[in-house]
């Protein structure tokens, strides 16, 4: 399903060749437009069915941050009819001023972080941090795209496979 997926991802133009700098502040010599990927309904059914094949059995919720988090969590979480647990990156100054919104979770609850790309972990690790009142456990994390050699993250893509 990997080399399906890549093969699909770059005859869209999602993996593109270049000078780009990452969210780390790293350069890279491509960059991988997941986003761009959102909006295609058969690539976006594609990738959410890869990411539904890891999810461990053990979940109880899906939690999702950022752009891309938050979209590929909603719809994993709606397919598997599991709560969803959103996580603003920062506390909104008017409304309820919450940074956690949807699904709360407790102690009892194991929650399966979704993202679009892990390359330093920086933002599952904020993610986790913002939910670290809730006591909750945690699986391994998963992701359409793993650029790191980190192996604690579940992942669709392993940057090795795309060079």
């Amino acid at each position: 399903m990997n080399n399906i997926l890549i093969k699909k991802l770059q005859k869209k133009g999602i993996f593109v060749q270049g000078d780009f700098t990452l969210r780390n502040g790293e350069s890279s010599d491509y960059y991988c437009d997941i986003k761009k990927a959102l909006g295609d309904p058969e690539l976006l059914q594609y990738i959410v069915t890869a990411l539904l094949l890891l999810i461990p059995q053990n979940t109880t919720c899906i939690a999702g941050s950022g752009y891309g988090g938050i979209t590929l969590a909603s719809l994993v979480a709606y397919k598997k009819k599991l709560p969803l647990i959103l996580v603003r990156e920062k506390i909104k100054d008017h409304g309820t001023k919450k940074v956690i919104d949807g699904y709360i979770p407790n102690k009892k609850d194991t929650i399966c972080i979704i993202d679009d790309v892990f390359t330093t972990g920086s933002s599952i690790r904020d993610t986790k941090e913002k939910l670290s009142i809730t006591r909750a456990r945690y699986t391994k994390s998963i992701v359409v795209l793993n650029r790191s050699k980190d192996k604690s993250v579940l992942s669709v893509i392993i940057d090795a496979d795309i060079k």
